[in-house]
C-alpha cells in the first residue's frame, strides 16, 4: 500500500498540535514531511515577562475565539483590550530579538502598549505598520479612557473595535519573518514554553 505524504504529515501534526510531546524520530518525520517553512521557532515564553507558561499558552490559543465572541455580543471595550494585549505579544517577541542591548521582560513590567511600539520603532520596525499602531493605540487610549467621560455612547465604540481588524496578522507575519527561525528537531519536542508558529494554521503555537 502506497505511503500518503498528506495524511502522514495531518496525523502527525495532529498529535504535536494536541501539546503531546513527540519522539524525536516522529519529530523528525513530522519536519521532513512539512512543506517548507511551515514550522518557525519563535522567542521563548520567558523572555516575554510571562510568568505562568501554561496558563499563557491556553490564554494564546482561546484568544482570536475570545475576540470573536466579544464582538458578536457587543462586548467593545472588551474586544480593544484584547487585541492590544495581543498585539504587545508579537511587539514584545520582536523587541526581546532585536534591542541592542539584550534586554528582556521581566513578570513584572508595567510597560504600556505605547512604550513597547516605541521600544519596537527605536529597533527597526517596520515604519507603516508603526504608524498603524501608533493609531490603533491612539484609538484604543480614546475609546477606553474617554468613554465614562461622556465623550462618547457605549455603541460607538463598534467602530473602535473593528477599526484594525487584520492589524494582529500583519504584526504576526512581520514578526515571524524578522525574528523566528527554522524550527528544528530539539525546538519541536522541548515542551512548556517553546513557541512554534505553524504557518498553515497561524493560530497555533505549541
Amino acid at each position: 500500500m502506497e505511503y500518503d505524504v498528506a495524511e502522514g504529515f495531518e496525523e502527525l501534526l495532529t498529535l504535536w498540535s494536541t501539546g503531546l510531546r513527540l519522539s524525536d524520530p516522529l519529530a523528525a518525520e513530522l519536519l521532513r514531511l512539512a512543506p517548507a517553512g511551515t514550522f518557525t521557532r519563535l522567542p521563548d515564553a520567558g523572555p516575554l515577562g510571562v510568568s505562568d507558561r501554561r496558563q499563557f499558552l491556553r490564554n494564546l490559543k482561546d484568544v482570536h475565539d475570545h475576540h470573536r465572541r466579544a464582538m458578536e455580543q457587543g462586548c467593545f471595550i472588551e474586544m480593544i483590550s484584547l487585541r492590544a494585549q495581543h498585539l504587545e505579544l508579537w511587539l514584545r517577541m520582536y523587541w526581546v530579538v532585536k534591542n541592542s542591548k539584550s534586554k528582556l521582560f521581566g513578570p513584572e513590567d508595567t510597560s504600556t502598549l505605547g512604550d513597547v511600539i516605541s521600544r519596537c520603532e527605536a529597533a527597526q520596525f517596520d515604519p507603516a505598520l508603526i504608524l498603524q499602531l501608533r493609531a490603533f493605540n491612539k484609538v484604543r487610549i480614546d475609546a477606553v479612557h474617554r468613554y465614562m467621560l461622556g465623550d462618547l455612547a457605549y455603541r460607538a465604540l463598534e467602530q473602535a473595535a473593528s477599526a484594525y481588524d487584520g492589524l494582529e496578522d500583519a504584526v504576526a507575519e512581520y514578526v515571524v519573518d524578522a525574528v523566528g527561525r527554522p524550527a528544528t528537531v530539539e525546538d519541536m519536542v522541548a515542551g512548556l514554553g517553546t513557541l512554534i508558529w505553524v504557518r498553515e494554521a497561524p493560530e497555533k503555537m505549541g
